[in-house]
């Protein structure tokens, strides 16, 4: 299935669109995202690779997560620059020497950082060109109107593809941030999908909803679904039922080491102990209540 989420995502890169992967937690998004990045870099028409440089931006937290898991399947073929940190005028001569790089194999080709380091340095970022974003917990984008998605939509890649384990499923307006972010005008502006979507589709789903209104709202849900569901493809945990054994939970009791045993009996005589029990002994009883 990996294989196939790969497939899908180059295929998506020829076609010339962008997709959301959202497979669900546990089903290798990094290592699928990982040999996109590869692929890209090292394959292309003409024998030349179809992109130069790639960016990930991801939650502060999960920047080295990617350094490490870069590093671990690709060991010394790609040194990304990670951006973990770091005074200001630092921050902007590493991204300004990574955006700068043009016509030449970079010593950098993919760049790490987080969306809160993103936002501060936009303006630096916005100066070039790359290949290819990837945005990890892609739903931190469910809001078109903030900064950090306005900084991301302000950046000139050729190629858009959000990572989410947990799609926004009920805010349309979320949902339709999210889209329009990897495929910019597929469901129009926010004002065309309220119009054309949002509000028959919640119109129908009320209580005092016609037949005709809740009919016309599952059309227009449906509809959606197959202009969204060309740049999304998710997978759950079921699909790990064909790859691993049965799960087995097994109870086990064991002695407790002579250490463990005097550290036990220490603490079950203790004052702190005894004077809890004590007064758990002493307590009125309800009927003396």
């Amino acid at each position: 299935y990996q294989h196939v989420g790969v497939d899908w995502l180059v295929s998506m890169h020829e076609r010339k669109l962008n997709g959301i992967l959202a497979d669900e937690m546990g089903l290798g998004k990094t290592l699928q995202c990982i040999t996109l990045v590869w692929t890209l870099l090292r394959q292309g028409p003409e024998c030349k690779p179809t992109i130069e440089k790639a960016i990930v931006v991801a939650p502060s937290s999960l920047v080295k997560n990617w350094y490490n898991e870069f590093k671990k399947w690709l060991g010394q073929r790609v040194e990304p620059l990670a951006i973990d940190g770091g005074s200001k005028s630092d921050i902007d001569k590493n991204l300004s020497g990574f955006m700068n790089t043009f016509g030449r194999k970079p010593v950098n080709p993919v760049l790490i950082i987080s969306y809160e380091t993103f936002r501060l340095h936009a303006e630096v970022l916005h100066r070039g060109e790359v290949g290819l974003v990837l945005c990890d917990e892609g739903h931190r984008l469910k809001n078109s109107e903030n900064q950090t998605y306005q900084a991301l939509m302000g950046l000139n890649a050729k190629r858009r593809c959000l990572l989410s384990g947990t799609p926004v499923q009920n805010d349309l307006l979320e949902y339709f941030s999210l889209v329009h972010f990897v495929n910019e005008g597929i469901l129009g502006t926010s004002q065309e999908f309220r119009k054309r979507f949002e509000n028959p589709i919640l119109r129908g789903r009320d209580a005092d909803a016609t037949d005709s209104e809740h009919q016309r709202g599952i059309e227009k849900q449906q509809e959606m679904a197959e202009i969204v569901n060309r740049c999304i493809i998710r997978r759950t945990q079921a699909l790990l039922s064909k790859y691993l054994p049965t799960k087995l939970e097994l109870v086990i009791c064991c002695k407790m080491t002579p250490l463990q045993t005097d550290l036990y009996e220490g603490y079950v005589s203790s004052n702190i102990i005894k004077a809890v029990s004590y007064t758990h002994l002493t307590l009125p009883t309800n009927r003396e209540v």
